[in-house]
């Protein structure tokens, strides 16, 4: 059997309803909207499905779109082989792979995972994975920071990152280590989806998912981050760093620890909206990176993330400074915000807060918008 008629063999209306998609009404031009979007987590959805060619686009995430071996992919985080022996079981003819069973799913029901690997099966596939060579691999490691960062770093913080960043040549990909008390719980690899060039961070299958990436030297400050490369990249610089493992994660406060943590979102809509929830979850304490006021004072371009900020640097004690000061700032300028809050009895016009000068281009990134009225 060809890929070409795998893709064919059962409907993607039927694979969106069942991993409770909701789709609608199809419109003149053949698309169908998915009310809710299982591929990722957003506030409205930007997936599409389109009946004719049997493919689906999410318009929201960096214009993803494939067929339903990318949906399995994506939505369960499996390889292609194993997402071929899933649509082979939902459309009840035999597998390749006898032994392989296919997680049962009903619409608008998550799908409860059993987490089959432990720490030594995870440890054990890890050591498998190959160290990452500068010369083999110069693009993963030129996508997590500039090649100066890795003779200035610190020792330590270069044997961290070795411990937690390899290539899996199998599957031709940066892999990444997850770990949660002490124990080795789960990859993430960096994979292609079939017969595209995007790719996307997806777990190891039947290993557990939703843990951040965890480095902490029990500094005072402490970074949060949205993503693999910008946690490895933290690594590198010496930063105690959380990385969500995908946008708006719920994280626990006992991760905080009660230190100041420096939340960074993305700067793009998903990733302030998701980082403003992972704010929320968290007990609302924290400072917010203001791209804006970190371009200005270091004289650099508009970038999305922390590891496009480090790329613009060519010292990496320039660019930890940079940070700290910005850090310094933020906390500086939370505190005149809370005590003008204080002397106005908490309830302050936006007006008001842009009349002061030493504030006015952190609104947005440090007073909740809840106290924020027009």
């Amino acid at each position: 059997m060809t890929i070409e008629e795998i893709k064919n063999l059962i409907s993607i209306v039927d694979l969106a309803n069942r991993y409770g998609a909701q789709p609608q009404r199809e419109d003149g031009e053949g698309a169908v909207h998915c009310k809710a979007n299982p591929l990722r987590s957003e506030k409205t959805s930007s997936l599409f499905i389109y009946p004719k060619t049997n493919s689906f686009n999410d318009f929201g995430d960096d214009d993803i779109s494939g067929s339903i071996i990318d949906w399995i992919m994506i939505a369960d985080g499996v390889s292609p082989s194993d997402a071929i022996n899933t649509i082979k079981y939902m459309a009840g003819i035999s597998r390749e792979d006898d032994n392989y069973k296919a997680p049962a799913i009903t619409p608008q029901q998550p799908v409860k995972k059993s987490y089959l690997h432990d720490h030594e099966s995870v440890t054990a596939i890890w050591s498998k994975f190959s160290p990452l060579d500068k010369k083999k691999h110069k693009a993963e490691l030129d996508a997590i920071a500039p090649e100066y960062v890795f003779t200035q770093c610190d020792i330590d913080d270069k044997k961290e990152f070795s411990r937690v960043a390899k290539y899996d040549n199998h599957s031709n990909t940066l892999a990444v280590l997850v770990s949660e008390n002490g124990k080795n719980v789960s990859l993430r690899h960096r994979r292609l989806s079939i017969g595209g060039d995007i790719k996307k961070w997806v777990a190891l299958k039947d290993a557990k998912a939703s843990v951040p990436y965890i480095r902490d030297k029990k500094d005072e400050i402490i970074l949060i981050v949205e993503g693999s490369h910008d946690y490895l990249t933290a690594i590198l610089c010496g930063f105690s760093v959380i990385g969500l493992p995908q946008a708006g994660f719920k994280l626990e406060a006992k991760y905080l620890q009660n230190r100041r943590a420096l939340f960074i979102a993305d700067d793009d809509e998903a990733g302030r909206e998701g980082m403003e929830k992972t704010i929320t979850f968290s007990g609302g304490e924290g400072l917010r990176f203001n791209h804006k006021k970190f371009q200005e004072d270091n004289n650099v371009k508009p970038c999305k993330d922390f590891s496009d900020y480090l790329h613009e640097f060519t010292s990496l004690v320039e660019f930890q400074k940079a940070i700290a000061l910005h850090i310094e700032t933020m906390h500086a300028t939370s505190q005149n915000i809370a005590d003008v809050l204080r002397n106005i009895g908490g309830y302050v016009t936006k007006e008001l807060l842009q009349s002061m000068k030493a504030i006015d281009i952190m609104i947005d990134d440090v007073l909740p918008r809840s106290q924020i009225t027009t």
